[in-house]
């Protein structure tokens, strides 16, 4: 009886320490993209800076984000020469496409892509980006009307905010999304989240 108390007793401590370790700070992020959710861009759509909610975007599109990250330091970024900080960005994409069959193949062509960040403060819009690509005639990609020419939204820029991100979340948190170090800048991780 006695052997069976102490078992309960040692199970439930190890049930409340996973429990604890679960960071509700995170709860409500998308990390990895989810392309198959499409949110078609509305011009009208458009946030008021230091004035839209979070909750306002969210009712523009109706669907889920396809991503959503939180960060714990406000971060900055620079967009057409003005500093923008926030603390959680949201993005909505639509990617218009074209099926494409033949010779036992099919897949899809792309026609439009357009990439909507959403960037908060306090759960207030503090920026927003827009990344707009068409497929022009000659096959190329083209900038779209509502791109914004946002030179930071670089390659370099995305995987050095990727690190930012997953170097806050724990290495259970990694482990469980299947996020290496080489994804992401091939860094050693920062020590902060453990």
């Amino acid at each position: 009886m006695k052997k069976m108390i102490l078992f309960l007793i040692g199970l439930t401590l190890i049930i409340c320490k996973e429990t604890q370790q679960e960071d509700t700070f995170f709860k409500d992020d998308i990390p990895d993209i989810n392309s198959f959710v499409e949110n078609p861009f509305d011009p009208k759509s458009i946030p008021i800076i230091g004035k839209t909610k979070e909750e306002d975007i969210l009712k523009f599109y109706p669907n889920k984000p396809n991503e959503r990250r939180s960060f714990r330091k406000a971060q900055t970024r620079k967009i057409h020469s003005e500093i923008c900080n926030y603390d959680r960005e949201i993005l909505f994409q639509q990617l218009t496409s074209n099926p494409i069959e033949g010779q036992g193949m099919v897949g899809y062509s792309g026609k439009e892509y357009i990439y909507f960040w959403v960037y908060l403060q306090g759960g207030i819009v503090a920026c927003y980006t827009i990344e707009h690509l068409v497929m022009g005639k000659n096959g190329e990609w083209e900038t779209g009307k509502y791109d914004m020419d946002v030179e930071e939204l670089n390659l370099e820029y995305r995987i050095a905010e990727l690190y930012t991100y997953w170097s806050q979340r724990s290495q259970k948190d990694r482990d469980k999304y299947g996020v290496k170090s080489f994804d992401v800048g091939n860094k050693p991780w920062s020590k902060e989240a453990e």
